[in-house]
């Protein structure tokens, strides 16, 4: 896992890294509900850096439990984590 400050000066691309650890990988293409959110996030940043994993559960038609996997598939501790990523992104 990739520490906050490395996500967040990779450049603009650093908000959501473009593959996740290999480990992941398997888990994510076996379960097509993580791989909906995380599409879902890449296509609607801006809703991912100020919504809740309620909001985006919604939208995907997914748990929230769900959002918050997607956002550990991609690296991050939790959906909390990305948001806060996805923040300092938008603010640079």
């Amino acid at each position: 896992m990739r520490s906050t400050a490395q996500r967040t000066t990779e450049g603009a691309s650093a908000d959501l890294p473009s593959r996740p650890n290999p480990s992941a990988d398997a888990r994510a293409e076996s379960h097509g509900a993580v791989a909906h959110v995380v599409a879902y996030l890449y296509d609607n940043r801006l809703e991912a850096a100020f919504g809740t994993t309620r909001k985006i559960a919604a939208q995907c038609g997914v748990s929230n439990a769900t959002v918050v996997r997607a956002s550990q598939w991609l690296g991050y501790r939790g959906f909390r984590e990305l948001r806060e990523a996805l923040r300092t992104t938008l603010r640079s």
